[in-house]
């Protein structure tokens, strides 16, 4: 039976309740109670105490009515009502001095008063003086953690009625009303750092004081509100600690420690019966808001995999999952007694570190992933508590379990921002008390003949604060230990701070660059100072080279002018802002190059006085103030990505391909005006405008030279090698996976445009053969100055090599062939072959970390010229782009693992991912380079349908050059282009002839060209052998990437300086880079005095031989470092 059900929006008093118990809700009680005993009132100091018998009643007494008044017989009211005890005595404090009158009623629960009691009075004496107080704890000066009992000592000449502790002003809990006088203080919800005590007592005649101020500083390991916090790095045993400071200690059942955690050590769970128990806690029920976060590694998709969650009965008080019913991360949290889920939109992948988050704050439940905010679900009213407790890797409720590793556990009680999440992100629980290292130097330390336009960079091994980068701690000085005025920046997806000076450097000149560690120094994010001051010291070349690249911090296209000179291994430039554009400036250079960008009248005005006096001038897509002086009249229209074709016949054109080739970005149109067209603008690969796209005119009787690309061929160039930006993160080519490909695809499915990259132009290297046209214009434009030198593209004059590669993605998905196919091509090879001069047949294998070739294995055939780097594993070829940080986290996860195996091995430096997924335009690059990665395998001759009949470059680009970025920022990363796949080639003999036969032939297509082979399965691959065979049949070198490499970075730390021509000498100074081994020199056969008679070196007499290369002859000769002398007539 059930009987006198009630329901209160209230929470009753125990008399109250007792009073229901004896009434019927359907009978009210209307008995009130009997009047109170004997009441009686004795004064003292600005108080007067009461007291008086209980009343009775026929059910229960549920308070007792005070009444005052100023005059005797009063009738008692609600007006003069005063208090409503529940006991039989009370206190009127704060009374003035004067006599008080008093009656006492009592009253039941159901709202019957009885009658007074006896009327009594007394009399309040007057009270002036104020109580004493003083904090006994903590002491003045304290550190203070965790939760903190604040005491103090009071006293008064009559009675201290209570004392009201403050923090920092405000009221610090309730007034204690009896000694001894404290208050619990939580100090997890004060922020960190200094803070004020007071206290505030006050006496009967409500007199009160405050105590002096006791300054304290709250310490505490974590942000505020951080109620458990669990890093699982102890490594062992069956327990882990909450290092929030709340003792929520975890106990383990069937999970086991793992040494591979985000962070240090992590726990792995077997998704059956695996968890951490964590017993509940006040501190655990959390009521207005929460934040519940975790790193999580799932070792298999699909199910419910409860990351953590606080049970109640009949579901969860808050959980937080890496997997729903919907295939995605997803939470559900009681709030307002309604279960709330959410879930995201993507799958966490298996195998790799994901971050997952929930935050509750009072109206909006949100999931976050990587930091980035992935669903929301607006949700009003309180979080549901429990006495159930707290569980990591499964639920109690619908036993749910994780399968992977956890690790970095947080909750709060309160909703962390975005940028809270990111910051947690990067941090681990455990306090980091290891300081950043410097893991590379530009300039190096100790090199000379650096370029007086250079920037300092210093990367770092982790990510660094930013704000810790300023022009005080990270310097550049003179040798008078002057600073130099420099701006100061960071990026922290390569980890890398950059120093800029704001002013060209003195030639000849010795500047140290300082890092500054220690205190006030640089900081990692936790806020340790890199170890000691780290310094180091460059020198500038002697004088200035002949050349000047102009650039623009607005437009680092133009600065990007420098790669193609380099790659065309035009060195002798040096490179400069135009806001330091001078006339004293220009007067040291022969050929300026201005990068696109706006000029000022006097800039306008210095460049037409130099012209005019001797100087040549390249401008890209130049600023119309210069039309006038480089002949032309502006049509005041423009074209885009469109066509141009090169005038043959002679000039700087000579040797040029001489059918329409692209450009891309906008072209200014112009009439000629005194200039001679050098190529012209096609609106389609056959249809020609009557505008220029390159221009040369001769100005003044000084030899004066003005040319014009109308276009901004840095930009050209990038856009052609790298693809349409505006495609970045686009599926386009309708196979499944994000490709670079994607960005040169027009034909997507319901946005067909024309394709990035002319097929019918894709045997031509067309972003080469325009650099070749620069190269050409300033050798021609020179002539009449000096005969300029280069380096050619590859040892030993080569103009063609194969850079072989293959993926081995053994164990899971193929049996795994790298041992088989090395030991093939090792076979392949010619008897007593020369590693290092690239005799020898060798190649990259890019493996799984835990692929079946074995570490001794990967070790011999190291030392033997082959390489085995990593093949990172994203998923399988995802179709969404990622952020740069979740890229970053699975290279860290896999390359942590590949390293932990392959002990016999360098770290990588090159790299291709699988299902070469390039998620947008940059960010692989910058993940690369920030984990030492500098050659890129992922630019792709893809998909088959599409190009693979037709053998070229997808990239218009022969030669491996470095990324850039959308602003035109170069990136030291190298794109090699993949020329040849086993995914899309259709005919391997074919392919590889055309491409070999079209660079060592007459076309002079120049390259290395790239081939993926896979080695999942044991050689011989059809692919390999086909491509070996025709590059051996044609004395072409076939290379691994790490070789290709160590070539690169030695051409281009290789210097020509010192040039001067007198008396028809040309005089110059050449140094050759570590790693250039075999680097010829070209030089111009024809100079200023005529033909070339003869070169020395040291006084000796250097052989050499004599090519025309695109249009021009040049002598070819081995580069040694030494100084060198060549003769006109």
């Amino acid at each position: 039976d059930i009987d006198e059900v009630r329901i209160y929006n209230r929470a009753l008093t125990a008399a109250e309740i007792t009073g229901d118990m004896n009434t019927s809700i359907s009978s009210p009680d209307t008995v009130p109670p009997s009047a109170p005993g004997t009441l009686t009132a004795t004064g003292g100091l600005g108080q007067i105490a009461l007291a008086w018998g209980a009343a009775t009643d026929n059910t229960v007494v549920a308070r007792y009515n005070v009444h005052r008044g100023t005059s005797a017989g009063f009738t008692p009211s609600a007006a003069n009502r005063i208090a409503q005890p529940t006991g039989t005595s009370f206190t009127d404090t704060g009374l003035s001095a004067g006599t008080y009158y008093y009656r006492v009623t009592a009253e039941d629960p159901a709202g019957n008063v009885g009658p007074p009691a006896n009327e009594a009075s007394a009399a309040a004496a007057a009270d002036t003086t104020p109580p004493t107080v003083a904090i006994s704890a903590p002491a003045a000066g304290a550190t203070v953690s965790s939760s903190v009992t604040v005491t103090a000592n009071a006293s008064d000449n009559g009675s201290v009625a209570g004392v009201q502790f403050r923090l920092d002003g405000a009221a610090l809990g309730a007034e204690d009303t009896s000694a001894p006088y404290s208050v619990s203080w939580d100090t997890f919800a004060t922020a960190n750092g200094p803070h004020t005590l007071t206290a505030v007592a006050r006496d009967g005649a409500g007199n009160t004081t405050t105590s002096a101020n006791v300054a304290v500083t709250v310490s505490n390991s974590g942000s505020v509100g951080l109620v458990g916090a669990w890093a699982f790095d102890e490594g062992t045993g069956t327990t882990t600690s909450d290092q929030s400071g709340r003792g929520n200690t975890g106990t383990l059942a069937n999970a086991t420690w793992v040494t591979t955690g985000k962070f240090n050590n992590a726990l792995s769970f077997n998704g059956t019966n695996a968890w951490v128990t964590v017993v509940d806690a006040a501190s655990l029920d959390l009521t207005t808001g929460m934040t519940l976060e975790a790193w999580v590694r799932p070792s298999v998709a699909g199910g419910w995999r409860t990351v953590a969650a606080k049970d109640m009965s009949g579901g969860l008080a808050y959980g937080l999952y890496s997997n729903t019913n919907g295939a995605f991360p997803g939470t559900e949290v009681s709030i307002g007694g309604t279960a709330r889920s959410l879930n995201g939109t993507t799958a966490l992948p298996v195998g790799s570190w994901s971050h997952v988050a929930v935050t509750y704050d009072g109206a909006t439940l949100r999931l976050y992933v990587n930091g980035a905010q992935a669903s929301q679900l607006a949700a009003a009213g309180s979080l549901a508590t429990s006495t159930s407790p707290f569980h990591i890797g499964g639920n109690g409720s619908w036993g749910e379990w994780f399968n992977g590793s956890i690790d970095e556990v947080r909750l709060y009680s309160r909703a962390l921002a975005a940028g809270e999440i990111q910051n947690d992100m990067v941090r681990s629980i455990t306090p980091d008390t290891v300081a950043p290292t410097i893991t590379a130097r530009t300039p190096a330390p100790g090199s000379a003949g650096v370029n007086a336009g250079s920037s300092a960079t210093v990367r770092f091994n982790e990510l660094m604060a930013s704000a810790s980068f300023t022009s005080s701690t990270f310097l550049l000085k003179d040798a008078s230990a002057a600073a130099v005025p420099a701006t100061v920046t960071y990026d922290a997806a390569s980890s890398t701070a950059t120093l800029t000076p704001q002013a060209a450097l003195t030639y000849g000149a010795t500047y140290t660059v300082t890092v500054k560690g220690g205190a006030g120094g640089v900081t990692d994010l936790a806020g340790n100072p890199l170890a000691a001051d780290s310094s180091w010291t460059f020198t500038t070349e002697a004088s200035p080279p002949p050349i000047l690249v102009v650039g623009s911090t607005a437009n680092r296209f133009g600065t990007y002018l420098g790669e193609l000179l380099a790659n065309e291994g035009l060195n002798a430039y040096t490179t400069i802002d135009v806001a330091f554009v001078s006339p004293a400036l220009l007067a040291q250079f022969d050929v300026v190059v201005l990068g696109e960008t706006t000029l000022s009248p006097a800039q306008v005005t210095a460049l037409t006085g130099w012209v005019n006096g001797g100087g040549n001038l390249i401008a890209m897509r130049p600023d119309k103030q210069l039309a006038s002086l480089l002949g032309l009249t502006d049509a005041a229209t423009t074209l885009a990505n469109a066509y141009l074709q090169v005038a043959t016949a002679s000039g700087p054109g000579a040797g040029i391909v001489g059918s329409t080739i692209q450009f891309h970005g906008i072209a200014d149109r112009y009439t000629l005006n005194g200039a001679t067209a050098v190529a012209t603008l096609y609106s389609s690969a056959t249809t020609a405008t009557a505008n220029p796209a390159v221009t040369l005119r001769s100005v003044g009787a000084s030899g004066g030279q003005a040319a014009a690309f109308t276009y901004d061929l840095a930009r050209s160039v990038v856009y052609t090698r790298q693809g349409n930006p505006g495609w970045a993160s686009q599926e386009r080519d309708g196979v499944a996976g994000l490709r670079p490909d994607d960005m040169f695809y027009g034909a997507r499915a319901g946005d067909v445009q024309p394709d990035w990259v002319d097929t019918n132009k894709i045997a031509i290297p067309q972003a080469d053969e325009q650099q070749r046209l620069l190269a050409n214009l300033i050798t021609q434009m020179e002539r009449d100055k000096l005969p300029m030198p280069r380096f050619w593209y590859l040892p030993r004059g080569e103009k063609a090599a194969v850079v072989m590669s293959g993926d081995d993605h053994s164990p899971t998905q193929a049996a795994g062939g790298t041992a088989s196919n090395f030991d093939r091509f090792k076979a392949l090879s010619p008897a007593g072959c020369s590693v290092s001069t690239w005799d020898c047949v060798r190649s990259t294998s890019y493996v799984y970390p835990n692929a079946t070739l074995t570490n001794a294995q990967a070790g011999a055939y190291l030392a033997d010229g082959f390489e085995v780097a990593l093949h990172p594993l994203v998923s399988s070829c995802p179709t969404a782009a990622i952020t740069a940080d979740e890229l970053g986290t699975y290279y860290d996860t896999q390359l942590a693992s590949f390293q932990s195996k392959y002990t016999s091995l360098p770290a990588p430096v090159s790299s291709r991912t699988h299902c070469v997924f390039w998620p947008d335009w940059i960010s692989n690059a910058k993940v690369e380079l920030a984990r030492g990665i500098r050659m890129d395998a992922n630019y792709y001759h893809y998909p088959g349908p599409w190009i693979g009949a037709r053998p070229g470059f997808l990239n218009g680009g022969g030669f491996p050059m470095r990324f850039a970025d959308t602003d035109g920022t170069a990136i030291d990363v190298y794109q090699q282009n993949t020329n040849m796949t086993d995914e899309s080639t259709t005919d391997y003999a074919a392919s590889i002839a055309s491409l070999l036969d079209n660079a060592v032939g007459a076309n002079g297509y120049y390259g290395v060209f790239g081939a993926n082979m896979h080695t999942d399965s044991a050689a011989p691959h059809p692919g390999a052998e086909a491509i070996v065979s025709a590059a051996l049949a044609r004395s072409v070198p076939v290379i691994s990437y790490r070789q290709l490499l160590g070539w690169v970075d030695g051409r281009n730390a290789s210097t020509i300086r010192g040039l001067s021509w007198s008396a028809g000498t040309l005089t110059f100074v050449t140094t050759v880079g570590a790693g250039a081994t075999g680097l010829q020199t070209m030089l111009p056969v024809q100079g200023p005095a005529g033909t070339l008679t003869g070169i020395t070196r040291g006084g000796t007499a250097v052989g050499y031989t004599v090519q025309t290369i695109k249009g021009i002859q040049y002598a070819f000769f081995t580069a040694e470092t030494a100084t060198y002398q060549a003769t006109y007539a």
